[in-house]
């Protein structure tokens, strides 16, 4: 994502979902003390806003994420917290630099892990991360419609040509019946004790379907590519696909609304690095 003003204003959907964890787990970030990564941090709002005022009066939180762009963002909007720092970094790596490993005592991720396709190695690097008896929060989506559009779009010939890799953009759970026991399994493989886990059913009311489609686009991997026409024409097609589900959601639920609920489902999941670590 290298576009982060347009990020920040689609945010709403990330930034009430990671309101409503943090009031969940309220004790368990009134606890997390000591240096703090926050992985995937974007453009650092969710961070500031929200993370720093719940943790630890002595804590020290460091944003990590692979985007330049949004490091950038993030350090000048909020270089006069001292609290704060960010680093690049890239969750999946195969070579975690070492003067990274057990430096942190917690850790945090709000929608970073989508993004990745290998589960095991971001678990396996948190729990490099971590310092025995640390925990980590992660929030995760497991399923969208607009990854079933992908699928179809990927097939249009209008489009294809620029959604080949569409898959590389989908959720690493999507697809599963049981995505929770998924990412049990492969958090417990890497080394991590899961503590709580759940897959939760999850409505996002936009007030209009322009306001929803808007930031549809604004998260799309594959606009950019695009020459302006052809965008055009994809924001059009999206447009249809998100008409049509409405439409038939509203006759299946007998319901008149004239707002848009946006249906999706998200992973949830408190970890901790046992105090007797385990060597890979």
């Amino acid at each position: 994502m290298n576009n982060p003003e347009g990020y920040v204003r689609s945010m709403q959907l990330q930034y009430r979902d990671a309101r409503e964890v943090i009031e969940e787990f309220a004790e368990e970030f009134k606890a997390m003390d000591g240096r703090i990564i926050d992985i995937g941090c974007g453009p650092g709002t969710v961070l500031k806003d929200l993370l720093l005022p719940k943790v630890g009066g002595n804590a020290i939180v460091v944003g990590a994420d692979i985007s330049e762009a949004m490091l950038d963002y993030a350090k000048e909007h909020h270089a006069n917290e001292k609290r704060l720092s960010f680093i690049e970094l890239d969750i999946e790596t195969s070579d975690l630099p070492t003067n990274l490993i057990a430096q942190f005592h917690h850790a945090t991720a709000f929608y970073c892990l989508n993004w990745c396709r290998n589960i095991e190695v971001a678990a396996g690097n948190i729990y490099k991360l971590l310092q025995p008896g640390g925990k980590a929060i992660a929030m995760l989506n497991s399923y969208h419609i607009v990854f079933d559009f992908y699928l179809e779009q990927q097939k249009d010939p209008k489009f294809s040509a620029y959604m080949q890799d569409a898959l590389k953009y989908f959720p690493p759970h999507y697809g599963y019946p049981n995505p929770e026991e998924k990412l049990r399994r492969q958090s417990e493989g890497a080394g991590l004790k899961v503590l709580q886990w759940s897959n939760r059913r999850k409505v996002f009311v936009y007030e209009t379907i322009d306001l929803m489609l808007d930031i549809l686009m604004a998260v799309n991997p594959f606009l950019h590519r695009m020459p302006e026409d052809v965008s055009k024409e994809y924001r059009k097609d999206m447009e249809m696909r998100t008409r049509n589900d409405l439409r038939q959601r509203i006759k299946n639920e007998n319901s008149d609304e004239t707002t848009v609920d946006d249906h999706y489902t998200s992973l949830v999941a408190l970890f901790e690095k046992p105090r007797n670590e385990i060597s890979f």
